[in-house]
């Protein structure tokens, strides 16, 4: 079962199975003139327009729905259906937890049902939903309006992680080490290891997204794509700029989150490639429906996330504070304790990041935040937006006689990143 975002030729089954659900609760009111019953193709077609539909699929059939939009920051949620067949499976809570990450930025979600569908009132209730104001339709049916009130704390987050990256950036953090020696060969074997993209990157259109930094940005550069380059650290740009006044590149730099690729036009790009980034943000729902935006058919999205299976098992945020042997479970076994949830706030033993700077200078600044995405996001976020999978390699250690606790010893037994190849197919 997968739950994707409908399509427009998704409709007519949509309000077929909106008609069959909801004969349920006609039956309950004795009123068969529900207005989900009385919906016309062109209603649901106009709602399409304006709100975010969502399908959960099972044998190529859709067996349950929900839809949502957003108003004053409150998520109005409404006509989640479930087929008869397929109800008490959790199907119904799936779909709302679905949509409601659909709306992170909302203050609020609001939604109502019928004052006698008991059932509907318990699931809701369960969910985290409290009544807030009742209204009389008729003599027979009154709407229990519903309310779950969550602190939107994500914009502070992603405000705060800015933070903390630019002062990494300005501690000179190795990631952020602008390439200032690449010839067009070297960037060649760095960025083109994979078969996956052209051999001639000549006009080639490269969104490098949240990649600031002045690496992979020049790279491409060298080799005459035309770059465009995200981030939201105005310090890791200031490296891109850099690089590009060094090698007399043209660099097009814009300073936003990953989130929010508005000011790209639709099919702009041949290849998206993204760094270690997606895991500084809760959900990864916009961030893949701003890529299948932006990326022409057949163009390629290369990702680099961290392997969530291990995800919060190293000491520290990033590979500078190894483990005591002392620390390990019998000597050599690395703690992996944190639940197996997507969105999840990792947290490390020491919430700092170690590293040298390149004047072999310490230094311990504090971790941004990361957040676990589980392999079945990643793969099935993309799946349902009509992406093929290429290829899915993990980063893995060849020194397993490092002694335990070290990073090379780590990374043999639980390699931390994964690099996923996908295209876009062409509709």
């Amino acid at each position: 079962m997968i739950i994707q975002k409908v399509l427009q030729t998704d409709l007519t089954e949509i309000l077929a199975l909106q008609k069959h659900c909801y004969l349920q609760e006609a039956a309950i009111y004795d009123d068969y003139n529900l207005p989900p019953l009385l919906q016309t193709i062109a209603s649901i077609e106009e709602d399409f327009r304006q709100q975010v539909f969502l399908k959960l699929v099972f044998d190529e059939q859709i067996i349950g729905s929900v839809r949502a939009y957003l108003k004053d920051g409150v998520c109005k949620i409404g006509r989640l259906i479930v087929h008869p067949n397929f109800q008490n499976q959790g199907i119904g809570k799936r779909l709302m937890e679905a949509i409601e990450k659909e709306f992170l930025e909302a203050d609020k979600f609001e939604l109502f049902t019928g004052h006698r569908s008991s059932k509907n009132l318990a699931f809701y209730k369960k969910l985290g939903y409290l009544e807030f104001k009742r209204q009389v339709i008729s003599t027979g049916l009154e709407l229990v309006f519903l309310e779950k009130i969550v602190k939107n704390d994500m914009l502070e987050k992603i405000a705060k992680n800015e933070k903390l990256w630019d002062n990494l950036v300005v501690n000179d953090v190795l990631c952020s080490q602008p390439k200032l020696a690449l010839t067009p060969e070297k960037a060649k074997a760095y960025l083109l290891n994979h078969s996956f993209y052209n051999a001639d990157l000549s006009g080639q259109k490269v969104l490098c997204l949240a990649s600031g930094g002045g690496q992979q940005s020049i790279g491409f550069a060298l080799l005459d794509a035309t770059v465009t380059v995200v981030d939201f650290s105005a310090e890791q740009l200031k490296k891109d700029r850099l690089v590009a006044e060094k090698y007399g590149k043209s660099i097009r730099c814009i300073k936003t989150d990953m989130q929010d690729l508005s000011m790209l036009s639709d099919n702009e790009f041949d290849i998206v490639y993204q760094p270690y980034s997606i895991n500084y943000i809760p959900s990864v729902e916009k961030v893949f429906d701003e890529i299948t935006r932006v990326l022409k058919p057949n163009g390629i999205y290369q990702l680099m996330f961290h392997n969530p299976f291990v995800h919060g098992s190293w000491k520290d945020g990033c590979w500078g504070s190894g483990w005591q042997q002392n620390e390990l479970w019998q000597g050599k076994g690395y703690p992996i304790w944190q639940p197996y949830q997507d969105g999840y706030p990792i947290k490390t033993d020491d919430p700092n990041w170690n590293f040298t700077n390149n004047q072999n200078q310490a230094v311990k600044l504090e971790s941004p935040q990361e957040y676990r995405h589980t392999l079945s996001t990643i793969l099935n976020g993309l799946i349902s937006r009509r992406f093929n999978i290429l290829s899915l390699k993990e980063e893995v250690g060849d020194n397993l006689d490092s002694p335990p606790g070290t990073w090379e010893h780590y990374k043999s037994c639980a390699p931390p990143w994964m690099y996923l190849f996908s295209k876009k197919t062409a509709r």
